[in-house]
């Protein structure tokens, strides 16, 4: 938006309800939300002399600065969920190892030792 220097009148506007910047009070209120969002800039008009341009971050803007944010927080659930998977699936082998090795050892035990007691003496 281009304001005169008493910063009142809008010479020109871009984006905005041109209904709504012939009410003063909504001018007035828009003027010092840009204002306080970001400095205006002075610029030299040929029919109009000192003006300044106000302006804003549009509600694009507003939403691609929270992209970051979610993107990392999108990655990090992704990582978590596949480091619990691994996880998992790296214990469950190790389960079946000890299981097989059990097996293996209850098996070896069942075989040796009954043919192997006759010849122990007490």
């Amino acid at each position: 938006m281009i304001t005169d220097s008493t910063g009142q009148h809008v010479i020109e506007s871009g984006n905005l309800d041109k209904n709504k910047l012939k009410d003063p009070e909504y001018v007035t209120h828009l003027i010092s939300s840009m204002t306080y969002e970001n400095d205006p800039i002075e610029i030299n008009l040929p029919d109009y002399g000192k003006s300044y341009i106000y302006y804003m971050n549009s509600s694009l803007m507003e939403q691609i600065m929270y992209y970051p944010y979610i993107m990392l927080t999108i990655i990090s659930v992704f990582l978590l969920i596949s480091y619990l998977l691994f996880s998992t699936a790296r214990k469950s082998e190790q389960n079946l190892v000890w299981i097989g090795m059990s097996k293996e050892t209850a098996i070896s035990w069942g075989h040796r030792f009954p043919r192997s007691w006759p010849g122990w003496n007490y």
